[in-house]
């Protein structure tokens, strides 16, 4: 009996948090464009606002980053940086924008760069490779001294699954990263 209590209780606090977490996480940031300038507004919360953005003109715009073509992380200019990382859920608005500053961009002589030509250009990329490959080649070595030492026909735990979910994504930025 009591642990039908628990879930009665249980389901809906987690609800119930989940959608504070995504209430206090997710903003909704509105782009104005007219006259060469950029102007930023955030949708006001009941509490825990973002600060605010000041406007920007098109021409000071120095650099855009944007991941996998569709993923606008930050833009650069001459003396400040401002984060923006849009998610992929609701992007029609959002592919709205980045082919707007695409264009501009393009025409005032400004770059287009993904997330890997930022840490190129900081000097982290040679480090964040060889920690990947270090992490490649231990969790290969894992899989092999476990199949040796236990045998491939045992069931690995299950902690055993979520280090092999780990390896495709580390091989898919090792290929990223070589790449630049």
């Amino acid at each position: 009996m009591q642990k039908s209590y628990f879930w009665i209780v249980s389901i809906p606090m987690f609800a119930g948090l989940s959608g504070l977490i995504y209430y206090f996480a997710k903003g909704d940031l509105i782009v104005d464009f007219d006259d060469e300038t950029l102007r930023f507004t955030w949708k006001k919360k009941l509490i825990f606002n973002y600060d605010a953005i000041e406007p920007i003109s098109v021409k000071d715009i120095k650099t855009v980053v944007i991941d996998q073509g569709e993923l606008l992380r930050k833009i650069i200019t001459s003396d400040r940086e401002i984060n923006i990382s849009n998610g992929k859920l609701l992007m029609k608005d959002s592919q709205k924008f980045i082919a707007l500053l695409h264009s501009t961009i393009k025409q005032n002589g400004g770059r287009i760069i993904d997330s890997w030509d930022v840490w190129q250009e900081k000097g982290y990329l040679k480090w964040a490779l060889r920690i990947n490959t270090v992490v490649i080649v231990s969790v290969a070595g894992l899989i092999v001294a476990f199949g040796i030492f236990k045998g491939f026909d045992k069931i690995p735990p299950a902690s055993f699954f979520m280090l092999i979910s780990l390896l495709p994504q580390m091989l898919l930025y090792h290929k990223q990263m070589k790449e630049k």
